[in-house]
């Protein structure tokens, strides 16, 4: 009975994504596949001949985190930098399909877009291609990023920053956000962190952090092999006076909220991931929209641990949809999946959490 009430609870979250508004700033990237058949060995050279690829052009980096907010019914304003250049073009017409994914992107003629060219056997990988610049953007573009953020806080519900180190996210934008926090306390400020760049993180400049499990540990000073995932999330989380979800891959996810100083571990469920580029993206979008939508910390990275399962299982960038969503709530065959998270809010004596679903 009470696994029902947990499903309930859960479609309801959901269900209050097409009523929320996110603004995403970060490193924008084109991902490029091209796909062909190896077949043999080119007579030039010891390297593989592959035939006919073809090319697709998708979303990556924080354009393939807001295009799965649209994906999953919430609007978002994505605001970031690109090139004058053929990329920024592919980029632009691929976000404008989605009437819900707005795309702010600044324009410097002195950098290319971010594009990350992969060679593919069919599905599988064997060479990337990287075009990119990571200098600092110049304080003129700065500006610009920053009065777009602020003309559209008034009628946003939450904020997420990716950062992979490209120069979008240096200091002053961080800043900034010590600024937007004063301004509204209640607002969700997401970071999913670049180690690299962890020189311009510090404490009370995002209510979330979003690494990896490889990404936490290097922000944690602690060995991977040796210290357990509750007390890397606990870590961080003292560190940046933050909550925490550390992604564990097919494990799951590691949770530490702060204002309860509850940890527990998500699970997730277990199936071979075809492809993992972006899933990270997807997860912190699927994150965000669920906070601003009323649910916990240990509610919102169960449901990113699903939409992330759903994307792992796709060939080429991490996505899922609104209905594939529901569609994995509700399915009788993830019920031991939610029988197991249930437990978990057992286990922590979740009494908030007992009264909240009785009354859905």
């Amino acid at each position: 009975m009470f696994v029902e009430r947990v499903i309930q609870r859960l479609e309801g979250i959901v269900n209050s994504f097409p009523q929320k508004t996110i603004v995403g700033v970060g490193d924008l990237m084109l991902d490029q596949y091209r796909r062909g058949k190896a077949v043999v060995l080119s007579p030039e050279a010891p390297v593989i001949d592959l035939h006919n690829p073809s090319l697709t052009e998708v979303p990556g980096g924080a354009a393939n985190a807001a295009w799965n907010v649209g994906l999953l019914g919430g609007f978002v304003h994505l605001i970031g930098v690109v090139g004058r250049d053929p990329e920024a073009d592919s980029l632009r017409k691929l976000m404008a399909v989605k009437q819900n994914v707005n795309l702010i992107g600044i324009e410097d003629s002195s950098r290319p877009t971010t594009t990350k060219l992969r060679y593919c056997n069919n599905q599988f990988h064997l060479l990337r291609i990287s075009n990119e610049s990571k200098d600092s953007i110049g304080t003129g573009i700065f500006e610009e990023c920053k009065n777009h953020i602020h003309s559209l806080l008034p009628k946003t519900n939450a904020i997420f920053i990716q950062d992979y180190d490209k120069g979008v996210v240096r200091g002053e934008l961080m800043n900034f956000l010590l600024e937007i926090r004063a301004q509204f306390p209640q607002m969700i400020i997401a970071l999913d962190p670049k180690p690299s760049n962890e020189k311009n993180y510090r404490p009370g400049m995002f209510s979330l952090l979003k690494p990896n499990w490889w990404e936490a540990c290097a922000l944690a000073k602690v060995d991977a092999v040796k210290t357990k995932p509750e007390e890397v999330a606990q870590i961080l989380s003292d560190k940046y006076q933050c909550d925490v979800i550390v992604t564990l891959g097919p494990d799951g996810s590691v949770i530490h909220e702060r204002a309860t100083n509850v940890t527990a571990v998500i699970p997730t469920q277990k199936a071979e991931a075809f492809d993992l580029t972006g899933a990270g993206d997807t997860i912190l979008a699927a994150s965000v929209l669920a906070l601003t939508s009323g649910a916990s910390l240990v509610e919102a990275a169960f449901i990113a641990n699903i939409v992330g399962g759903i994307g792992v299982r796709k060939a080429g960038t991490c996505v899922a949809t609104y209905e594939e969503l529901l569609a994995q709530i509700a399915d009788p065959e993830n019920r031991h999946l939610i029988a197991k998270f249930t437990e978990e809010l057992v286990r922590q004596e979740s009494l908030q959490y007992v009264s909240q679903t009785e009354t859905v």
